[in-house]
């Protein structure tokens, strides 16, 4: 490559890879017109090639401009997915950032179902999963389908034990919220071959902690200013209920459910809503509340 001042001539040689010749191409034809020459405004991969080299040569302006063209395109998963898995040295410059977060917003749409998008989930990166699980508009059922849907993928991709233990001890105690599990799935949980289960006691007794805390403490805990995800309740497709066990006269249990009014009248004409599991006397059950119009009081 050749450069020219008004008095100076000087020769730079640029070693480069065969695969980014196409993409030096377009940066040079960028810094020189301001505009790339005949490719693909549409193919996102062209674009992210040139987007790496303007970064590996701190070219901004060509930076902004292959992040204004690739927001222009539909974003489908894979799309997103491709972007969040940009080296961390790109994805965190700031002038990447719309482009991250468009793919972050764009993912946890799609799979904000937790329950009906849990087959498709096998199927996205651990990139593409941590930014779900991370993410506080997901609509699980329960905390114990999070947990379930990260054990299913970890099996899915680590066939090796000892990766798999691995990944499954990183995913889980930085994305499940142990106080809202349920026991019984704890029970199970602590039994499964393929976990290491000294790696959750910190996690256990922080939920046992916490349970026994002062209600002052608590909202400060789950305040939106915690920094600590891991006591904030999310919202649940299914609805959490506490049970209390009494031995006076005889066993019997006390189901508490609350609804808050505006949520009883979110349900009419016709919505139904139901609480997730809830064990009694070696059975498990469920509550359903739904809405049904009284034909008669009405005529």
């Amino acid at each position: 490559m050749v450069c020219k001042s008004q008095n100076n001539k000087c020769e730079i040689t640029i070693k480069i890879k065969a695969s980014e010749e196409a993409a030096l191409k377009e940066l040079l034809h960028f810094i020189y017109s301001g505009k790339f020459s005949s490719m693909d405004a549409s193919d996102h991969h062209s674009l992210l090639a040139i987007l790496v080299l303007a970064d590996k040569y701190e070219v901004v302006l060509c930076i902004k401009y292959c992040v204004q063209l690739l927001l222009k395109l539909p974003m489908t998963e894979e799309s997103a997915t491709l972007y969040l898995e940009l080296p961390s040295s790109i994805s965190t410059n700031m002038e990447v950032q719309p482009l991250i977060n468009a793919s972050k917003k764009h993912l946890v749409s799609h799979f904000r179902d937790i329950y009906k998008s849990r087959n498709a989930l096998m199927n996205l990166s651990i990139v593409g999963l941590e930014v779900i699980l991370s993410s506080d508009d997901i609509l699980p059922t329960s905390e114990d389908q999070v947990c379930d849907v990260i054990i299913q993928w970890a099996r899915h991709h680590y066939l090796n034990v000892q990766e798999l233990r691995e990944a499954l001890g990183s995913l889980i105690t930085r994305f499940v919220r142990f106080p809202y599990m349920s026991c019984g799935y704890l029970r199970k949980f602590l039994a499964f071959h393929d976990i290491d289960r000294t790696t959750f006691v910190e996690s256990i007794i922080d939920t046992l902690l916490f349970k026994d805390e002062n209600l002052q403490r608590k909202h400060a805990l789950t305040s939106s200013d915690s920094t600590n995800k891991q006591f904030i309740e999310r919202s649940y497709k299914w609805r959490p209920i506490k049970v209390v066990e009494s031995e006076t006269s005889r066993p019997h249990s006390i189901i508490y459910f609350s609804l808050l009014r505006s949520e009883c009248i979110s349900l009419f004409p016709s919505g139904v809503t139901r609480t997730q599991w809830f064990p009694v006397g070696g059975h498990l059950f469920y509550l359903n509340v739904g809405c049904e119009e009284d034909k008669e009081a009405v005529a």
